[in-house]
Formats: structure tokens, C-alpha cells, sequence
């Protein structure tokens, strides 16, 4: 179910091709759903359907695979977590869409704890 203009909005059962269990925390009104997918050995992955038919994606951001993605805006944002290797901790973090305008590329650079892409 989602929230949309006052009232809840079925919608279908998306698939988990190659994981074991997923669980969508997001939807934008174009319909892009994200969350996160467990495979095979336990691990989670966040994780965005284009569509109700197709497997879903995971998500990386810089290089680092999100952990879990908790929501995404119409433009495309994704909010959630990653776990960074290098780092050794759990981070949050923001994956934008590749092609951003000049005007959210600035007001993005001005933020040290969010990361652009």
C-alpha cells in the first residue's frame, strides 16, 4: 500500500528474482519503488523496481552499495544506508539521479555530509 492525494494505493507484489526476501520502504509517483533485498547468505542490499515486473536493482552510491534505501522523491533522489568497507561503520546516504541540473549541483556541493552523484 502507499499514500497518494488522501488515500491508500494498492500495489502489486513486486518480484525477488535472485534474493530471498525484499521489502519496499518507498515509492515516487512515477511508480519507482525501493527498499531493501536479503540474499542467499543474509546480507541486505537496498534495492529500487522500475517496474512491477522487474527484478530489482541494488543501489550504489559512489561506489558503495546502500544497505537499505527508506525512501525516494519524484525526481528521483534515494535516501537510505550503506556500510562502507573502507570506513569499516554504517553511513547514510543520498544517490541522485546522473543528470542533475546545474542549480541542485551547487546546492548539493554545499553540504559535506551528503554526497552527490
Amino acid at each position: 500500500m502507499r499514500w497518494r492525494l488522501g488515500r491508500n494505493v494498492s500495489v502489486d507484489t513486486l518480484p525477488r528474482c535472485d534474493f530471498v526476501k525484499t521489502i519496499a520502504l518507498g515509492v515516487n509517483e512515477g511508480g519507482i519503488v525501493v527498499g531493501a533485498a536479503i540474499n542467499s547468505a543474509g546480507d541486505y542490499t537496498a534495492v529500487k523496481w522500475t517496474s512491477v515486473t522487474a527484478c530489482p536493482t541494488p543501489i550504489v552510491v559512489n561506489g558503495v552499495t546502500m544497505r537499505i534505501a527508506r525512501g525516494i522523491n519524484d525526481r528521483g533522489a534515494i535516501v537510505g544506508v550503506g556500510f562502507s568497507p573502507t570506513k569499516g561503520f554504517m553511513t547514510g546516504s543520498i544517490s541522485l539521479p546522473s543528470k542533475l541540473d546545474p542549480t541542485r549541483r551547487r546546492a548539493c556541493a554545499g553540504h559535506r555530509h551528503v554526497r552527490c552523484g
